[in-house]
């Protein structure tokens, strides 16, 4: 018997099993796994893993720490909860839908918030009465880069709005551009899911920490609470970033300010994700002769006579904005605006 070539099988076959043999996930790096429940593999730099034509950026380490989707298994006591949370809320009718702005002219007098989504939130407040705690609601505008401040907490009794940054999901940024383009309602999609939530009960997960349930009430975002899409603090996530990271569909915001944020949206408010559109340019169309603030900018007011634009007057403070009146007719004393 040969045993110099028994030996040398002896050592080559293993490593025909290791590389042959069924699952390969010996030869997959576990930092870039898929972190859902579903077992499917990361990606990998270079690799189509959807077959969409575009190489898939697997999530970083410091993403891959904070891997959110589908790494928790949801109860059914838990899935429960949320079919009782969102028990009896409708959808706006187009008349409510159309009315929002106007039910609530107090709320975010600035134009802060994109009108289109905060109009959508208004309109489902106004049809459900009761259904969505009265203090405080979130807006997120998914149409804007990470770096910006897209998260909007809008103060429904006082009308302010305060801002942040917040991560999309990195299936929805496939490419790390920075500017989400995908979204899905698909688990393990790891993309953001747009649509209209309602907040649920503050929870300790074992992965993210700290975090809030997210039920969603329309077909785009249903499954949230079952994908485990939640709201949560994240190190990856901080103001001044050129490009923050990339959640697992979550919209995670600055650890430093999540606190005191979960606290304000939890338990019953009502939670937006959606694309700003584009606002309405200033007109004169329908406006009588006289000076109005700018939808456009904020320190200058414009002159309407005739249905057209004849003059602008500025705010003597560049870093102030004019003071609207009804109609957002614009207040001038010795020629100058009225600021704020």
């Amino acid at each position: 018997m040969n045993w110099k070539r028994l030996s040398i099988l002896a050592f080559v076959l293993p490593l025909t099993v290791i590389a042959c043999g069924g699952a390969d996930t010996e030869l997959i790096d576990p930092s870039l796994g898929d972190g859902g429940g579903g077992g499917t593999r990361g990606a990998i730099p270079g690799e189509d893993v959807d077959g969409d034509g575009i190489e898939d950026v697997p999530p970083t380490e410091e993403e891959q720490q904070y891997g959110d989707e589908g790494d928790e298994p949801v109860s059914e006591e838990d899935l429960e909860k949320g079919r009782q949370n969102i028990a009896g809320i409708a959808p706006p009718t187009a008349a409510q839908q159309a009315a929002a702005g106007a039910n609530h002219a107090n709320v975010d007098k600035e134009g802060v918030v994109p009108s289109n989504l905060k109009s959508q939130a208004l309109a489902y407040m106004d049809a459900n009465p009761g259904k969505f705690a009265s203090d405080y609601m979130v807006v997120i505008d998914m149409g804007k880069h990470s770096k910006e401040e897209r998260f909007y907490l809008i103060d429904l009794n006082g009308g302010a709005v305060s801002k942040t940054v917040v991560a999309h999901g990195s299936g929805s940024d496939p490419s790390n551009t920075g500017t989400p383009t995908r979204f899905s309602n698909t688990n393990n999609s790891k993309m953001t899911s747009l649509g209209v939530y309602k907040t649920g009960e503050v929870y300790q997960s074992g992965k993210v920490g700290r975090a809030v349930r997210l039920d969603g009430l329309e077909s785009t975002n249903n499954a949230a609470r079952a994908r485990g899409v939640v709201f949560h603090a994240s190190n990856y996530v901080s103001r001044g970033r050129a490009k923050q990271g990339r959640s697992f569909g979550c919209p995670a915001v600055p650890a430093s300010e999540t606190r005191a944020l979960q606290d304000k949206i939890a338990n019953g408010r009502l939670f937006v994700i959606g694309q700003g559109g584009p606002e309405t340019a200033d007109s004169c169309a329908g406006k009588a002769d006289g000076y109005y603030c700018s939808d456009v900018t904020p320190n200058i007011a414009y002159n309407c006579r005739s249905t057209q634009q004849a003059g602008v007057a500025h705010c003597p403070d560049s870093s102030k904005k004019c003071k609207a009146g009804s109609n957002r007719q614009a207040t001038l004393s010795g020629g100058q605006l009225t600021c704020e």
